[in-house]
């Protein structure tokens, strides 16, 4: 490439030797924002966010179509969501983040508060999903929203 740069004319020695030290001071500032970066990252306190516990419940029954909603799994096997996403529906299947898929049964419905509770059919065959905790949050505390898009 360089000897067509030469034959050419299109490019000179002198300012190959300029847009090599542009380049190079390109570079250098490159790494250094790169590592500024991973450092803010690194001194960030961030918690971890168990987005294994958001599944997306595709549901199919008596509606004409199937409908999608999202459900986030608690103790005891269950998955809370929304009634009116599972309600008339009976074969609910359940799709983790990484695509696993399992079926879960309506277990309570409740249309008045809008919530259901699923029961897995059966256990996953992942590794045990840790349910999400609930806590009490303060005023003006951080919180972090997880769902499928």
């Amino acid at each position: 490439m360089l000897v067509w740069l030469f034959q050419t004319s299109a490019i000179s020695p002198s300012q190959l030797m300029f847009i090599s030290i542009r380049a190079k001071i390109f570079l250098v500032l490159s790494i250094c924002l790169v590592l500024a970066a991973a450092f803010i990252y690194a001194q960030t306190d961030r918690r971890h966010i168990n987005n294994n516990s958001v599944v997306l419940i595709s549901s199919v029954g008596c509606r004409s179509a199937e409908t999608r909603t999202v459900g986030t799994i608690i103790d005891g096997g269950f998955i809370l969501t929304v009634a009116h996403g599972v309600a008339g529906q009976n074969a609910n299947r359940i799709i983790f983040a990484d695509g696993e898929t399992t079926q879960a049964s309506i277990a309570v419905i409740d249309s008045n508060l809008d919530l259901a509770l699923l029961k897995f059919d059966q256990a996953p065959l992942r590794s045990p999903v840790k349910p999400i905790k609930f806590a009490s949050a303060k005023p003006g505390e951080s919180v972090t929203f997880v769902a499928f898009n």
